[in-house]
């Protein structure tokens, strides 16, 4: 078999996150409450970072907000119609991916808990408007790989057991928070992170 080397520069990264309303008669203590099938629950829309690991990557990590791509529903006539758009930004994205390397590298979602949110109401939203059938809408979503941060976070956190749980998005945002504040700290008096400065 031969080797094949990825060309990253045709490699595409859409960072999304999504926003619901749900009537208050519908909202839980805990868990996603917002249900796509539920006419009485609102997409309000996202913002989407469609990103570039060599262009956009290789030397900073900052992002200019002009890169973000918003689509709210108060810009929209309806929600069928602000679905639309960002069907058509994924659509975008994907068919961009799939004309570099050979079609053998696909677009990637990342976002926090994406897997049990953002992904799975965008592709029944799509079904139940019937922009996609049930077979078309499986087929798209197998044209995508997800990195979900809920996932990647797990290592970061001290556990007391062998039992692997995604991170919550406010428990790995107040993670990033902690790690910059204390780098901002080490680099202000010149000295080197370590690992027992990270805290649980």
């Amino acid at each position: 078999m031969r080797n094949f080397s990825i060309n990253y520069h045709d490699c595409r990264i859409i960072f999304l996150d999504l926003e619901f309303y749900v009537p208050e008669s519908s909202r839980r203590t805990k868990g996603l409450s917002y249900n796509p099938w539920d006419s009485d629950c609102k997409l309000l829309g996202g913002s989407f970072f469609v990103a570039n690991p060599t262009k956009d990557f290789e030397n900073s990590l900052d992002i200019d907000s002009d890169q973000i791509q918003s689509f709210w529903l108060w810009n929209y006539d309806s929600e069928k119609a602000l679905l639309i758009d960002i069907f058509n930004l994924l659509k975008q994205v994907s068919q961009d991916a799939k004309a570099g390397n050979d079609g053998r590298v696909s677009a990637t979602l990342c976002g926090i808990g994406i897997i049990s949110s953002d992904i799975p109401v965008i592709f029944d939203l799509l079904k139940r408007y019937e922009l996609l059938s049930n077979a078309e809408a499986f087929y798209f979503q197998t044209e995508f790989r997800v990195i979900d941060v809920s996932n990647l976070a797990i290592p970061t956190f001290n556990h007391s057991s062998m039992f692997a749980y995604p991170k919550t998005k406010k428990r790995s945002l107040v993670k990033v928070h902690i790690r910059q504040k204390n780098l901002r700290v080490a680099q202000r008096f010149g000295i080197c992170m370590k690992k027992s400065s990270i805290t649980k």
